[in-house]
């Protein structure tokens, strides 16, 4: 009976899987919810269900399914493949946008009207660093123009990536004295798994060099948990903000020797782009992200309405100069009040300085929600799951052509996460004094 069902779960989520990377896209938004339903009761199910060796093999096909597909819940692969054909040119990616090529009809062989056209940010500056970069330009060098080629090389990194995760996940969590099988809450996913392989998300390589840093640092390799820190800042700049909250850990000589091998690297990682305009050029980026771009977002969206009810107009250049300083308020909170020091502490905080960042983004893509379950591994907390199973409704906004969303959904599935998160806190008994 045990293998039958071992059997039916695999074959439900394979399907699932196959579904969604070669048979619908995003604006199917209906029976991307049916799928979605399908494979988290599968993914529920499993993972409570079968033994360590078991979840692994599965985690290995449920990705090897998406190798031979183009992301279809994403176009960002476009923008990735024009960087590193930008790089194999010789041309710095930080220094024009794509429409600055199109506008001087700068289009030599690999940077293709074709690639142009199908950019969902052609008039913005990159915003990816350098390691992102990095791997954008082997995908492009290998790929020889060919996208499904050069798609799959990122694949293979991103699938490696997750391999790695799961390995590290579990000796730290044998470390903390944890049931090791925790790991796969984060690696069978479908959240995980769709976003990340399927859809070419890079923050499951962010997850990765972030779980390597954390289990270095329990066993006392400093330098090398800098440098894998680091390494996650130059994927995505998220884990910049988990650096004060090592402070307690670490104590404050040895905090700055690690600090300062982080900042190193970074600026190292960096050095082959770094010039004015790319300073010029991220600042430009990162003040788009907080105060110009909009979508699925929580708290911001009822400061927003208060602003239009008062203001009779949109405040967001103002909320997005405010927002972050609760998020950095919070941080610095965590770091010195009440902090006992220990790791688990660590990650305890570092779970909850992104959900509050999260919640005060004006942005927030369901794959954001990966790092939450990242830490969730750790904890006995299951709203991060619970996000990851409702963040989905978000893409109603891919059913009409002006994306507009729909903020009855979006108030559904934050009326879900608030429910698990005080289910978490009070239900299972994790106290407030914790928190």
């Amino acid at each position: 009976m045990k293998k039958a069902e071992l059997i039916g779960g695999c074959l439900i989520s394979v399907l699932g899987y196959l579904a969604l990377s070669y048979g619908i896209d995003r604006s199917q938004f209906y029976v991307l919810i049916f799928i979605w339903a399908i494979l988290f009761l599968a993914y529920a199910r499993i993972v409570s269900k079968f033994e360590y060796n078991q979840l692994w093999r599965m985690s290995i096909l449920f990705r090897v399914v998406f190798v031979f597909s183009l992301p279809v819940l994403s176009d960002d692969y476009f923008r990735f493949i024009w960087d590193g054909e930008l790089i194999g040119l010789g041309e710095n990616p930080f220094w024009h946008t794509p429409q600055y090529y199109a506008e001087h009809e700068l289009f030599p062989e690999q940077l293709t009207p074709y690639l142009y056209e199908n950019s969902n940010s052609p008039t913005y500056y990159s915003i990816y660093p350098p390691i992102c970069q990095a791997i954008f330009y082997v995908s492009t060098l290998i790929g020889g123009g060919k996208i499904l080629l050069s798609v799959g090389v990122m694949r293979i990194f991103l699938l490696f990536a997750d391999l790695i995760t799961i390995k590290v996940g579990t000796k730290l969590l044998e470390h903390f004295k944890l049931d090791k099988r925790n790991v796969f809450w984060y690696a069978l996913n479908p959240l995980v798994i769709v976003e990340m392989v399927g859809n070419l998300h890079f923050e499951g390589l962010m997850i990765m060099f972030l779980c390597l840093a954390i289990y270095l640092m329990v066993k006392h390799r400093l330098g090398l948990s800098a440098l894998a820190m680091a390494c996650a800042v130059c994927t995505k700049l998220i884990p910049l903000m988990f650096l004060p909250l090592l402070l307690p850990y670490l104590k404050w000589k040895p905090a700055f020797k690690y600090w300062f091998i982080t900042g190193t690297v970074i600026l190292l990682l960096f050095a082959p782009f770094l010039d004015k305009q790319l300073i010029d050029h991220f600042a430009d980026s990162v003040e788009l992200y907080f105060q110009k771009f909009e979508f699925n977002a929580s708290i911001y969206y009822v400061i927003r309405w208060v602003g239009y009810q008062i203001y009779g107009y949109n405040i967001i250049g103002t909320a997005g100069k405010i927002l972050p300083l609760v998020v950095i308020s919070f941080i610095l909170i965590r770091t010195f009040y009440k902090n006992d020091g220990s790791l688990t502490r660590f990650i305890q905080n570092a779970s909850y300085a992104m959900l509050v960042y999260l919640l005060c983004a004006s942005i927030v893509h369901p794959w954001y929600t990966s790092m939450l379950v990242f830490f969730s591994v750790f904890t006995k907390q299951k709203h991060a799951v619970v996000w990851s199973l409702v963040a989905i409704v978000s893409y109603w906004a891919y059913t009409n052509s002006d994306y507009k969303e729909n903020l009855w959904l979006v108030a559904f599935e934050y009326m879900l996460l608030m429910a698990a998160i005080v289910y978490d806190v009070y239900f299972l008994r994790v106290k407030t004094k914790e928190l």
